[in-house]
């Protein structure tokens, strides 16, 4: 521990995560990165030491109510009594701030992306399927599969490939405070004129029948998807071959996955089901909330969700 109190001093607060990306909806926390150092510190001995002793310091404000979690990437969770507001703090994730700037950029470049993702977040929490806790898909890997399929699962593309693009702004091991501040990258104008409707059933679509989850992954970094066995070779810090399981979905920076969290195959199936229904739900309805299935319908007035 005495190796970090030094960085105390320099320590740097990073909001990550949805709050700044755009993709928050009503019911997201806010995330924020403790950023101490460029070098990667050990998750589950020192930031677990180092949160503990933050939630220490909280614990004598009598306004926080608080939870550490000792997870693969340990978290300390609070909540403001007063405001209502919970955050969760973690200790120098790195790639949570790469892949923040790098989503922020995404989000920007066409006025779709947003809605699309803030939709699909709210139809995989009326389907119980966005919940990394309890083995299906967490918010990242949901809005990393949207990515992907706006890249690959429609034409013409609605999104590019910005890493490919711009080199310089997402190099992986750019210094975190040399990462630009802006989000702003070269105008790419897509001729894809789909509706917000349309892009969530071929979303559906893309995810029940066209992309094979047996042998698939789903690649941002790319504009592609990669091959499992790709990814299970990749000499990659905290990467195992055995992550690569159900629904694999390539971190951008990392080369892990995102959705390792899908380690059952009966949560694999619920959440296979969920794209199966919901498509045919929605393209037999035309009605945006016959997709959210009965716990998501109240979200929707019946007159204006035509698809």
């Amino acid at each position: 521990m005495r190796q970090y109190v030094d960085l105390y001093q320099r320590c740097e607060l990073h909001i990550v995560g949805s709050s700044c990306t755009g993709f928050a909806c009503d019911t997201s926390d806010v995330d924020i990165c403790l950023f101490l150092t460029e070098s990667r510190i050990d998750q589950q001995h020192d930031a677990t030491r180092i949160l503990t002793e933050v939630e220490r310091l909280l614990a004598k404000d009598p306004d926080y109510r608080m939870e550490l979690i000792r997870a693969k990437v340990p978290i300390l969770r609070f909540l403001s009594v007063s405001t209502g507001i919970q955050v969760d703090l973690n200790c120098n994730n790195l790639v949570g701030i790469r892949n923040t700037h790098l989503l922020q950029c995404y989000s920007g470049v066409d006025e779709r992306v947003c809605p699309l993702i803030v939709i699909v977040k709210l139809w995989a929490q009326s389907h119980d399927i966005n919940d990394a806790c309890r083995a299906t898909l967490s918010s990242y890997s949901l809005v990393l599969m949207v990515i992907h399929f706006l890249q690959c699962g429609v034409r013409p593309a609605v999104l590019p490939n910005l890493q490919r693009m711009c080199k310089a702004k997402f190099r992986p091991g750019q210094p975190i405070r040399s990462i630009p501040k802006d989000d702003c990258v070269a105008h790419v104008a897509s001729r894809n004129t789909d509706s917000l409707g349309q892009l969530f059933l071929g979303f559906l679509r893309y995810y029940a029948y066209e992309f094979d989850f047996q042998t698939q992954v789903a690649s941002v970094r790319t504009a592609s998807y990669l091959h499992k066995y790709q990814c299970r070779a990749v000499v990659a810090y905290n990467n195992a071959p055995g992550m690569w399981k159900y629904v694999c979905v390539e971190e951008p920076f990392d080369l892990t996955n995102t959705a390792r969290a899908v380690h059952k195959y009966d949560a694999f199936e619920r959440i296979l089901r969920a794209f199966v229904d919901s498509y045919h739900a929605l393209a037999n309805a035309g009605h945006l909330a016959q997709a959210f299935g009965t716990k998501g319908r109240a979200l929707f007035d019946d007159e204006t969700c035509k698809a």
